[in-house]
């Protein structure tokens, strides 16, 4: 073997041996690694690494952000918060005068502090006005009417609004005349009980289409004594709405109707010797009920 080749041959086996022995180096290190996290926290992501003073964007028309009901919580998030300013202009004083002539009382809308939005109402707000459901991109809220007090069973509401959070605008909805509402699941359509009918004390249930504006007016079920409507809930297909007919205050007892959109029929479907409350559609024949707890 001459000297060319022997020297070719010791440059292979020591190049050998220097991949060998770094590949070693580098399994070592790795164990050394893992060795440590387990010891030590983390290392840390993009989001905690995140340098002193930033602070994460959070989307204010984000439904699950948008705080609704506690400043001091919203705050301690660094969530935005919503309430409401009202300015009780077309109430009565003790006097039996309105506060002003044109008998308008403004609500406005406040997102973190600041007014957003406002509407006018004849309708006194002594009872504020309410978030009633939220979703990405929408909150709906009314006015609770003055003089709504005693042996109430279930909310009462006058105006209902919508409120978009992309373009701050304001749109009036109903006037719901003092009844609960419900909505369907996909917020096309909106229903409540009116007592505001030349035919009938009972009044009727209406179901409202919230972007056309057309309403479908349906009797309610021949019921007698002192009692109150509400608590409802649209079946999972829309086709059916249940509702809640609870009375008392003397022998308290409830009864749950359902009503098909289709056939315009009712349907008693449960009663009880207790006042009753809906809580959800297990699917579109069957209801889940439970009592009512004042």
């Amino acid at each position: 073997m001459n000297k060319k080749i022997k020297i070719e041959i010791a440059a292979g086996i020591i190049a050998l041996i220097a991949i060998v022995l770094g590949v070693g180096i580098w399994i070592g290190g790795k164990k050394q690694d893992i060795a440590n996290n387990k010891n030590n926290k983390p290392l840390p992501t993009q989001k905690q690494a995140q340098q002193p003073g930033q602070t994460e964007q959070k989307p204010v028309n984000n439904q699950n952000n948008l705080q609704t009901t506690d400043k001091s919580e919203a705050s301690s998030q660094g969530v935005p918060w919503v309430d409401f300013s009202v300015d009780n202009k077309a109430c009565i004083t003790e006097s039996g005068e309105s506060v002003d002539l044109n008998g308008k009382s403004e609500i406005k809308l406040l997102i973190n502090g600041k007014q957003v939005a406002s509407v006018q109402s004849s309708v006194c707000p002594s009872g504020g006005a309410e978030i009633i459901k939220k979703d990405i991109d929408k909150i709906y809220f009314s006015i609770q009417p003055d003089g709504i007090g005693g042996y109430i069973l279930f909310p009462t509401y006058a105006n209902l609004y919508s409120f978009n959070l992309n373009s701050n605008e304001v749109e009036e909805i109903a006037d719901l005349k003092g009844s609960d509402v419900g909505f369907s699941g996909n917020e096309d359509f909106i229903v409540y009980h009116t007592f505001e009918t030349s035919d009938s004390e009972k009044g009727h249930i209406e179901v409202e289409n919230i972007k056309t504006k057309e309403i479908r007016t349906y009797d309610i079920p021949s019921i007698q004594g002192n009692y109150q409507i509400g608590n409802f809930k649209f079946s999972p297909d829309e086709n059916k709405i249940a509702f809640v007919v609870n009375y008392g205050p003397e022998k308290e007892h409830g009864e749950i109707y359902i009503l098909d959109l289709q056939k315009k029929s009712y349907t008693l479907y449960a009663k009880a010797n207790y006042l009753m409350k809906i809580d959800s559609w297990e699917n579109n024949d069957k209801i889940v009920w439970s009592k009512l707890k004042l």
